[in-house]
């Protein structure tokens, strides 16, 4: 499966519809975003996300979702320290249109 990585913001909303992002053909993809974001102090954070197909969510390398077969809607409560925290979001789109939307906070 073809990937593109690109950095994440906290907030992310993309719908390619039957297309896919640069470089990728419109079926049979994968996204990988990933962001090293400052968090002032430690505390509980809700990760949302809305696929359409599989997603994976990690925060430190450690994976807090795994909706990798199905499109998948949710959310989950963490708790985050404080400090420099690495969260990567992955993507897969199989068929049909493609979309994706994520947010921390």
């Amino acid at each position: 499966t073809p990937v593109r990585t690109e950095c994440v913001a906290p907030d992310v909303a993309w719908n390619w519809g039957a297309g896919a992002p640069a470089g990728l053909r419109g079926d049979g993809f994968s996204v990988r975003l990933t962001g090293r974001f400052d968090v002032a102090t430690t505390a509980t954070r809700k990760f949302r996300w809305n696929t359409d197909d599989g997603v994976r969510i990690y925060l430190d390398g450690r994976k807090l979702v795994d909706k990798w077969w199905a499109p998948s809607k949710g959310e989950q409560s963490v708790k985050v320290r404080a400090g420099t925290r690495l969260v990567q979001l992955e993507f897969v789109e199989r068929t049909g249109d493609a979309a994706m939307a994520f947010s921390w906070s």
